[in-house]
């Protein structure tokens, strides 16, 4: 990894968390959850429409404008065609940890689709999507959201 990538840190204590899963023999779902990340009212009992499956995916609503990250309000929907660079988020992914194993996540800024792209392509049919269920991106970022398309979101 690079360290001068921006993202590295992050990267690295994510898989710094994985490692550590495995270690102490852990048994459920891991998703990248980030520190501005939302969660509807309904998104655990959505989640849990998927238990039994070895990946779980829902969409994410990126909000009503660019914010200081710059990246675009499209939406994240999960579909099967989304499951790569670019059209899916690591926040939308729950793998459960026999199926994640020993992967790690790459660098850069795709970062978290560079593990999801390879996993769609091995293990398609074990996906289960969730598409009307939203996960608000980037949440508390300035300019990302206004509150009232917030507060639609977590309302759900």
């Amino acid at each position: 990894m690079d360290p001068g990538n921006d993202s590295y840190a992050v990267t690295d204590k994510t898989n710094q968390g994985l490692d550590h899963l495995r270690r102490i023999g852990f048994v459920g779902y891991t998703v990248n959850a980030s520190d501005d990340n939302l969660m509807p009212r309904s998104w655990l009992r959505r989640i849990k429409e998927g238990d039994g499956h070895p990946i779980i995916v829902c969409s994410h609503k990126r909000g009503s404008g660019r914010g200081e990250s710059g990246h675009d309000s499209s939406d994240l929907i999960a579909p099967p065609g989304n499951m790569r660079i670019g059209r899916v988020n690591g926040e939308q992914v729950y793998v459960h940890s026999d199926v994640i194993q020993f992967r790690h996540y790459g660098e850069g800024n795709e970062w978290d689709a560079a593990m999801v792209e390879p996993l769609f392509k091995e293990r398609r049919k074990n996906f289960y999507y969730i598409p009307d269920l939203f996960l608000p991106f980037n949440a508390l970022e300035a300019g990302r959201w206004d509150a009232e398309a917030l507060r639609e979101v977590l309302e759900v």
